[in-house]
């Protein structure tokens, strides 16, 4: 292992936690695990039931996501994926459904609830993004990109 990746790698192990939950029994993923129990007469204990269900019912498992999350969409899926395809042949998954996926991400409707956190590299502080700004920002760019053309359909890409 090189000096550089030696120092990285001892950065990364010191590096500070940005976040923990309030209560293990309060996230999201306990009161999916909660769902999941309730749709299918289970009775999934932890994490590690709930993911080996996941691997086992995986169809399940992504159409309850689905629906867990409250996926805004003008057509619903016809199938989760094709089974019969390999993941080497990257079969299409949500077959048919038609959605928005920034109308699906600003959908929150408290605006001062926190949308994401963002860390650039080498500094210490932590900057919050609220739904609110984000919409702000986000109506920004699309009416910067509808005043130079862009169309639905058409391919945005940045670097």
């Amino acid at each position: 292992m090189s000096k550089d990746t030696e120092v990285m790698r001892e950065e990364i192990m010191e590096s500070k936690v940005l976040w923990y939950p309030d209560s293990k029994k309060n996230t999201q993923m306990d009161r999916f695990r909660t769902q999941v129990n309730r749709d299918f007469g289970l009775n999934l204990a932890n994490y590690n039931d709930l993911y080996q269900w996941s691997v086992e019912n995986y169809l399940e498992f992504w159409a309850e996501v689905w629906s867990y999350s409250g996926m805004l969409s003008s057509k619903i899926y016809e199938e989760v994926v094709d089974v019969s395809k390999r993941v080497s042949d990257v079969p299409e998954w949500f077959k048919g459904s038609r959605l928005n996926y920034a109308e699906n991400l600003l959908k929150h409707t408290d605006q001062d609830k926190v949308a994401l956190y963002a860390v650039a590299e080498a500094r210490e502080e932590i900057t919050k993004v609220t739904f609110g700004e984000l919409r702000r920002d986000v109506a920004l760019f699309a009416a910067a990109m509808r005043k130079m053309g862009v169309r639905t359909g058409d391919r945005v890409v940045g670097e």
